[in-house]
């Protein structure tokens, strides 16, 4: 071997060495600092379509199933989509009709398709006014402060509630004593867009928000932020979607608002109780109960 061949594979050598050298760093870094770079898909036991049909003062109209072109587009079998009416108005004329859409993602998270302005503007609406958000205050009174947890709030749950299976059956299923609220709670807010339907000129109000990793957020930016929290092994997020023909983006607001209240508890049921996730406790599976990271094996 030359003189020059024995430098450039010496060179090699080294440089080899050094990804080596630096990977396996990478890898003990990333375990003393329990960051976690993969994220595992994560379910809860209850599915969208079990949420109740009645609150204390909103009834459900209809679910709208959709085609299965449309479910393929949407991502996500776990979804519903109600209309909603204030029971005390059912039956009257002109009474404003509220539309929710939830879906619910899990697993690796690049983007957060399906907001409204990207959709309704995709099926041939045209964006009337600017994007604003509106806060959704939720009552807390009935909720408790847990101690030990940064900005927790919790009460009862259920014994038992109808849940929807992959293949469709119902069955009764336990589910877990207490609900917790998502982290950010007291700044949940709508971010609502006017759209107008060009072929009768009728407009209509759209507002969403996210529930993702145990926290809110108002947008894909913060959704991204709180899936790929580097200390989490699991990454999940639920889009939950109000709309409807009302006059202004308050009247929308107000609505939302009132039915959420009273669907919250149920509506939390359908994601990971986040404070089980980061102790260990659920999944079953959970890579912390083992004190390891999914991230780290193999």
């Amino acid at each position: 071997m030359t003189k020059r061949g024995s430098t450039d594979l010496l060179a090699f050598l080294v440089c080899l060495s050094l990804l080596l050298g630096g990977a396996v760093g990478f890898r003990s870094a990333v375990g003393a600092l329990k960051i976690y770079l993969r994220k595992l898909p994560i379910e809860s036991d209850l599915r969208l379509q079990s949420l109740p049909h009645r609150t204390d003062s909103w009834v459900r109209l209809m679910d709208k199933v959709e085609k299965a072109e449309m479910i393929e587009e949407l991502g996500t079998q776990n979804y519903l989509t109600r209309f909603w009416v204030r029971e005390r108005d059912q039956g009257t004329q002109g009474t404003p009709v509220l539309e929710m859409h939830a879906a619910y993602y899990t697993g690796m998270i690049d983007t957060v398709p399906h907001v409204p302005e990207r959709c309704l503007v995709g099926g041939g609406f045209t964006i009337a006014t600017g994007t604003r958000t509106l806060p959704l205050r939720i009552d807390l009174s009935g909720w408790t402060l847990e101690p030990g947890e940064d900005g927790v709030y919790s009460r009862p749950s259920y014994a038992t509630r109808d849940a929807v299976q992959p293949d469709g059956t119902v069955r009764k299923v336990g589910v877990r004593s207490r609900v917790r609220l998502p982290r950010g709670i007291e700044d949940l807010a709508l971010r609502t867009t006017q759209f107008i339907e060009p072929q009768t000129g009728r407009s209509m109000w759209a507002g969403y928000f996210f529930i993702a990793n145990g926290g809110v957020a108002r947008s894909a930016e913060d959704v991204r932020r709180l899936a790929f929290d580097l200390r989490a092994d699991y990454a999940y997020y639920m889009k939950v979607q109000f709309s409807g023909r009302y006059e202004t983006a308050e009247a929308l607001a107000s609505d939302a608002e009132s039915l959420l209240n009273e669907l919250l508890p149920d509506l939390l049921l359908c994601v990971p109780d986040w404070v089980e996730v980061e102790r260990g406790e659920y999944p079953p599976e959970n890579p912390r109960r083992r004190g390891e990271s999914a991230n780290l094996r193999g």
